[in-house]
């Protein structure tokens, strides 16, 4: 069985500490987070996909760059530090982002040129991935600057590690923004949605299924 590459290993280890460091004990982020990575544990074959490298994917760095630096702006005037753990997870995103099939979702042709050329997704763990998995899933999504992810809802509850700057909603109110390294939890079938702003979003995104 070909197992797990430096990388891949790097990134869910990296993961998991960004959102262990960030989350609130008892917080639906670390249960949803600790159950997917002790699905984890039992490893399945690693799969090797050919790339796939949208135009899009050439905001990574950039995206990428925003959280290395040692100090960013989040809100005009007030600079402040970005946990480490959120660093590592950056660079051991950038680090796996080679091996990685990026692809534009299914309906995007519906939303819009814009978006369609403007977002890309990719599967880390489950259908298409690196190491597929029946009942979790991690990913990444990468918007450009001015783009608007459609609301959209699944049944698996739902955490994302966000990595930029940029705005999420939930079940229909209000906009609002978790900052670089927040955390959000969609519950089950709750619609949701995000955009970026004036520069790209980037999140990593886990779904877990529950028994």
């Amino acid at each position: 069985m070909k197992t797990r590459s430096a990388e891949l290993s790097g990134f869910l280890k990296s993961l998991y500490g960004a959102i262990a460091a960030r989350a609130q004990v008892d917080s639906d982020e670390l249960r949803v987070t600790e159950k997917l990575m002790q699905a984890l544990r039992l490893e399945q074959p690693s799969v090797s996909p050919n790339p796939v490298w949208l135009p899009v994917c050439a905001l990574l760095d950039e995206a990428v760059e925003c959280v290395t630096q040692a100090k960013v702006e989040q809100i005009p005037g007030q600079s402040v530090t970005v946990d480490s753990s959120v660093v590592d997870h950056a660079q051991a995103l950038r680090n796996l982002a080679p091996q990685l099939r990026w692809w534009h979702r299914p309906d995007a042709a519906q939303h819009g040129k814009p978006f369609a050329d403007g977002h890309a997704n990719t599967t880390v763990i489950g259908k298409g991935g690196l190491e597929e998995h029946d009942d979790v899933w991690v990913g990444i999504s990468l918007l450009a600057p001015g783009i608007q992810y459609p609301e959209h809802h699944h049944p698996p509850e739902e955490v994302y590690l966000v990595l930029s700057r940029g705005h999420w909603q939930q079940g229909g109110g209000d906009w609002y923004e978790p900052g670089i390294g927040g955390l959000v939890h969609n519950p089950p079938d709750i619609l949701h949605a995000m955009r970026s702003g004036s520069t790209p979003l980037l999140a990593t995104w886990c779904l877990w299924k529950a028994h």
